[in-house]
């Protein structure tokens, strides 16, 4: 993989594809908020992975309410994007006027996980490169122990928070003290809590899967066959768990001659041991599954599950089943490389981290207005055709897997937020 440390002062303009779509669909209503600890959006192999102890059946999948609006193409590629120099264009953002630093502290549900992780070590990164005293406090999987965090870290009066949870109200009386004592507060990869949230960044959870959808479609017509899909679902009690199957099948059910959602698993919490249960069970049973959409943190459970029952093909196979998910657990290059996968929607805590603590250099720091307070970001479907381009070199589970340190890593203009008071060059 080519490097990406760019000369000092070098400008440098990426303009990779420029693609045609629609806009992103609106958000669903929020569903209700799960009285039961949620999970988090994007785990590989919790610590206690739930087996089943009876083979998995197929519930019957469920037809939209709302049908989605019609769509004659869905962009699928890569944003235009600018790469700041390696100058440092955030030196000196996170400090005060007193030389002193802006304290930001961050909270993850979760920083067990690829792309937790990733996010929780950027953060890190930037609040160096900014001067800001920029402090971690994640925890694994405790919704009530995030909470106490966030409760203890309001005794701390620090500048501002970034806080990344699927939970809901339980925060809303502890963020209303933020508020109140002038903390701002910052939100990722979730919907907004409560008024009192200053910015967010997230993807939308039903863009990724309707991303899905689309990119199946336009398989199946490439191919002239009809897809019949298998969905693997995450965890059912949280909203992203809900909202991206649900994205998905608004697509089959506007598009029926290309694709039909013929079964779901139960939930599979996000765990690759009752995923490849559910697929060993499931695709026997129901020969004519020629697709499976996958929710989430799952890929592995697929490819094994497949794999067991002796229906693991690569792509390009007349016996191929194809395959979609999220790269959230940091294995889907590895699977496009070997061809067990057609495609893995982008869940990029580069870009949502990166974002939100933009947001906080932008407001906190400077004082100046966010030109959006609600940053929902398109997602990227990677396939084989991204080998050898800067969109795949710069995934995040591309920089993992070789190894980038994250002082190489550069800080990017996805086209969304720019670096405040930045006039460099680029």
């Amino acid at each position: 993989m080519r490097r990406f440390i760019i000369p000092l002062m070098a400008v440098v303009v990426v303009v990779v594809l420029v693609l045609t779509g629609c806009a992103a669909p609106a958000e669903p209503t929020t569903p209700t908020t799960p009285t039961t600890p949620t999970e988090p959006t994007t785990p590989t192999t919790p610590t206690t992975p739930a087996e089943p102890t009876t083979p998995t059946t197929p519930t019957t999948p469920t037809t939209p309410t709302t049908p989605a609006e019609p769509t004659a193409e869905k962009p699928i590629g890569w944003p235009q994007v600018v790469i700041y120099p390696p100058d440092n264009p955030l030196e000196g953002l996170g400090v005060k006027p007193d030389g002193t630093p802006y304290e930001v502290h961050h909270l993850c549900f979760s920083a067990a996980h690829p792309c937790c992780l990733f996010g929780v070590e950027w953060f890190k990164e930037l609040g160096r490169r900014s001067g800001a005293n920029a402090i971690d406090n994640s925890i694994t999987y405790d919704p009530m122990g995030q909470l106490q965090v966030v409760e203890d870290l309001y005794n701390l009066q620090p500048d501002a928070l970034i806080l990344w949870s699927i939970e809901e109200s339980m925060f809303l009386p502890i963020l209303e003290k933020y508020a109140a004592d002038g903390i701002d507060v910052y939100q990722e990869d979730h919907e907004i809590l409560c008024p009192t949230i200053i910015g967010c960044s997230r993807h939308s959870g039903l863009g990724m899967g309707r991303d899905g959808g689309f990119y199946a479609i336009a398989k199946a017509e490439e191919l002239n066959k009809g897809y019949k899909a298998l969905i693997v679902n995450g965890y059912l009690g949280a909203t992203p768990g809900i909202v991206r199957p649900l994205g998905f099948k608004t697509i089959a059910y506007d598009n029926p001659q290309w694709l039909q959602v013929i079964a779901e698993t139960p939930e599979c919490m996000w765990n690759d041991a009752p995923a490849a249960d559910a697929v060993m069970s499931i695709v026997p049973a129901n020969p004519e599954i020629n697709c499976i959409f996958e929710a989430g943190g799952m890929l592995g459970g697929v490819i094994e599950g497949l794999r067991s029952i002796g229906q693991l093909y690569p792509v390009g196979d007349p016996n191929h089943i194809f395959v979609i998910g999220l790269n959230d657990d940091g294995r889907a290059p590895e699977y496009l490389e070997e061809g067990w996968i057609d495609g893995a929607i982008e869940h990029s805590t580069y870009k949502t981290c990166g974002n939100s603590f933009k947001m906080f250099l932008m407001y906190t720091c400077m004082g100046e207005s966010l030109p959006v307070r609600d940053l929902v970001m398109d997602s990227v479907v990677y396939d084989q055709s991204f080998f050898g381009t800067e969109a795949w070199d710069l995934s995040w589970d591309v920089l993992v897997r070789a190894g980038t340190p994250m002082e190489e890593i550069p800080i990017i203009d996805w086209g969304y937020l720019g670096i405040p008071g930045y006039t460099g060059p680029k």
